[in-house]
């Protein structure tokens, strides 16, 4: 795998070696077999060059990150699945349970190599999805590893009852007789149109151990707010209420790691580019406090 260098710009503090660093921000720029739109491997680049505007203070939440130490790791060409695994779990094995990982894809397979390391340190782990799409789908154009089955392999790692899925409005009747059948968590996009989205939320998280991977694919916010992504669906989340849910769940669960995939990036418009950067940055916001590093 040849090394591409990307620019470090993460929250103008992207420069620090891992070993020094709180958060360890991996870009995973991967583009399998992509179902509609193409764009996902340039998605970590163009997340990271929007997070150079991104401020420091998060004015909302009154949360500083000045003192956050970001290292941006280099992302090589990523031909195969087993290209983007080995490039995960690469950086990944450095890691202490004190440093925090923040993975930027890319289509949505780059999650599941993440999940099978942390599923190794923490056997009773949850997973928390924004998506548009269930991704249950145990194979797709019969390839199991694609972005439309992912969920299934983590289903498959740490259980279907320990995932919650947030925003789903794109379901086949494989996947919704696999979520009855199983017992996945799911709030599907129209049950954000009623003001109990919240209480819903928290009241599914009580299911979910304590110890909890979040994983957003852009496509689960509403595409007004996010319009460039592989696949995307109308309706879906709003930004406060996707702000809230993640607020939310790290004030509740331990939130180990985080990923941010499937933006499109479209060199025409950086509007989705630094959306997805800005949730990046409260993301990272909402961990360094419970860290009290802020």
């Amino acid at each position: 795998m040849e090394n591409r260098q990307l620019p470090a710009y993460f929250l103008e503090n992207g420069q620090h070696p891992i070993e020094k660093a709180h958060v360890a921000v991996v870009p995973v720029p991967f583009e399998g077999a992509i179902s509609y739109l193409s764009g996902a491997s340039a998605g970590p680049r163009a997340i990271l060059e929007a997070s150079a505007q991104v401020e420091l203070y998060d004015f909302e939440n009154d949360v500083d990150l000045t003192n956050v130490r970001f290292h941006t790791a280099d992302a090589p060409t990523l031909k195969t699945y087993q290209d983007v695994r080995n490039h995960v779990a690469s950086h990944l094995a450095s890691l202490t349970p004190e440093q925090f990982y923040l993975g930027l894809g890319g289509d949505h397979t780059v999650t599941i190599p993440a999940i099978e390391h942390f599923s190794k340190k923490y056997p009773k782990m949850g997973i928390v999805q924004f998506d548009a799409h269930a991704d249950l789908r145990d194979t797709l154009h019969d390839d199991k590893y694609s972005h439309a089955c992912i969920m299934r392999r983590n289903a498959e790692i740490i259980g279907p009852k320990n995932i919650l899925s947030v925003g789903i409005r794109a379901v086949s009747l494989e996947e919704k007789n696999y979520i009855q059948e199983n017992g996945v968590n799911t709030i599907p996009g129209n049950f954000a149109l009623h003001e109990n989205l919240l209480p819903r939320f928290s009241e599914l998280l009580i299911r979910l151990p304590h110890d909890i991977f979040l994983t957003v694919d852009l496509d689960g916010l509403d595409p007004t707010i996010m319009p460039h992504v592989g696949t995307p669906v109308p309706g879906g989340l709003s930004w406060h209420q996707t702000v809230q849910l993640i607020k939310e769940l790290f004030r509740r669960k331990n939130v180990i790691a985080a990923d941010v995939v499937e933006i499109a990036s479209n060199s025409n418009s950086q509007r989705s580019d630094f959306t997805a950067a800005l949730l990046a940055q409260k993301i990272v916001a909402f961990w360094a406090r419970n860290r009290r590093l802020t």
